[in-house]
Order: structure tokens, then sequence, then C-alpha cells
């Protein structure tokens, strides 16, 4: 690992305790001191829940988090996340949580980003009529381990919205009152995605920040500049029946944040053919 972070202090532009599961990792690897901004509120660049809508892209406001975290702190270094959960970009039918890290480094002007897109996901979200009816959905949202989300739309936006719910008579108490504040007779269940408050997408995110510090460790080959990281997937391995091309990855693009130098790879995994059901021609 480079020496260009050792004895810095890095702020981590969270409110939801991000630092706790990543912080020690990012501590021992890269030598710096994480720091959390004190009433620092992500809540305004977007929300899983819907009341804050995301305006910008996932780089740009995981951008937007480290340079306020920085300036609210004074650090020069500074790390954020944005995830979004959204249809998989091969697996077109199925859901994925695409998590991104971005470390910002204002010293040197630089900055690094890491991504981990998982299938793994647990975001489910119901319509319920009666408290007991949501009781009763909120096993498939893996409750009470996984925090469960109660709302109802109003005239304008919601009428009603209860986060962080943890326990059975809190679910029950949530679902009356929204049910007793929606016009239509019906409410919503929904994971929080929050993520102290989602187990499943704490481990992709952590994913990515191992992603991050592989990246931080592979230097460029042509100018030695840390974060030699993954750029983009390229698909196309062959099937092995029919030898058409597939929409899984056949070569990984790797790319230098600081010169620009490409480099086009084999799969590190050494795979050379696609199995046939993976296959559009074999398995339409």
């Amino acid at each position: 690992m480079p020496d260009l972070f050792k004895g810095r202090t890095l702020v981590m532009a969270t409110m939801h305790g991000k630092d706790r599961f990543l912080g020690p990792m990012l501590e021992q690897k890269l030598g710096v001191k994480v720091i959390v901004p004190e009433q620092f509120n992500t809540d305004q660049y977007g929300t899983f829940s819907g009341e804050t809508e995301r305006k910008q892209s996932q780089p740009e406001t995981a951008r937007l988090k480290a340079e306020e975290a920085m300036r609210n702190t004074g650090a020069d270094l500074a790390l954020a996340s944005e995830g979004t959960f959204q249809p998989h970009h091969v697996f077109f039918m199925a859901q994925a949580n695409y998590e991104l890290l971005l470390l910002k480094d204002a010293l040197h002007n630089a900055e690094w980003q890491s991504w981990e897109v998982s299938l793994r996901t647990t975001s489910v979200s119901k319509t319920f009529h009666t408290p007991e009816e949501a009781l009763k959905i909120s096993k498939q949202l893996k409750f009470p381990s996984h925090a469960a989300i109660i709302k109802t739309h109003g005239s304008n936006g919601y009428a009603y919205v209860q986060k962080g719910l943890l326990d059975k008579e809190a679910l029950l108490m949530a679902a009356r009152e929204a049910l007793e504040a929606s016009s239509s007779g019906s409410a919503i269940i929904e994971n929080d995605l929050r993520a102290h408050m989602n187990p499943t997408r704490q481990k992709v995110i952590l994913q990515a920040g191992r992603n991050l510090l592989k990246n931080l460790a592979s230097p460029c080959t042509r100018c030695e500049w840390p974060g030699f990281g993954l750029e983009e997937k390229i698909p196309g391995l062959p099937c092995s029946l029919c030898g058409s091309a597939t929409r899984l990855t056949q070569f990984e693009l790797f790319a230098c944040t600081r010169c620009s130098y490409k480099e086009k790879r084999n799969r590190e995994d050494g795979k050379r053919f696609a199995e046939p059901e993976n296959c559009d021609s074999c398995n339409p």
C-alpha cells in the first residue's frame, strides 16, 4: 500500500454508521485516522425512502458528500459512498445493489472510485391493508434483523413515514398510524436501506471497500500512480457449446486515474468459456 495516506486524517461522509464497519479496515491498511463530521446531513442528497429525490448521478452525489465533509472538518482526504438498487446490467430481470465508494484527496488533487455490484439484496416493498398483513409481509424483509419502513402517500408527497422499525410492537403501531393517515386504506412496508439498518447492504459496501484497497495497492503499469483499477467489464465470453458471445464478462478494462492509461486484460478468474445455460442462443 502506498505511503500517500499514512498519518493523515480521513473523514468519512456518513451519518449512517459506515465508519463502524469500514473505518477499522481503512485505518489498518492505509495508516489513516478515520473521523466523522458532526451534524452531517447526507439525506439532503437523496433518500432511499423517497422523501428527497437524488438529483445527481452516483459519482457526482458521492463527490458532493466528500467535498462537504472536507469543508466541515478541514480534512484534505475524504471517503463517501452512494448506493442504488436497480435492474442488473446483465441479468435484466433481477434487481441488484450498486455500491460506489469515492476517495477524494485534495492534497494530491486525486480521486479514486470503487464499485461492487451484488444480486444478493434485501430490498422489498409491498402494499398492505391491515397491521397484521404488514407484520406477515415483514418476514420477506428479514425483519427484525433488517429494519423496516412504514409509509403512505399523501396529496403532496408522503403523509406518513416511519423509519428504523426493529421490533414487532413498533411496526404494528406504525402500520396502524399509516393506515389512519391514508386516504386509500392502504400503506407501504419496505426495507430500510440505510447502511446501519440493512446488514445485507453493509456486506456489499464492505466489499466495495476491499475493492478500493485492492485498487490502491495496484500501481499503474505506465506511471506507477496507485489505483490502477477496474474501469469496465467487457461482455462476450463465448459459450462452451456453440461459441456464441454471451453477456458474461470476457475482458476487464483497467485504467489509471492520473495518466489515463488503459489496459485490457483477461478475466481475473481465468474463465475462458460460459456455460450453455448463460447463452442466449442455447438457452433463449
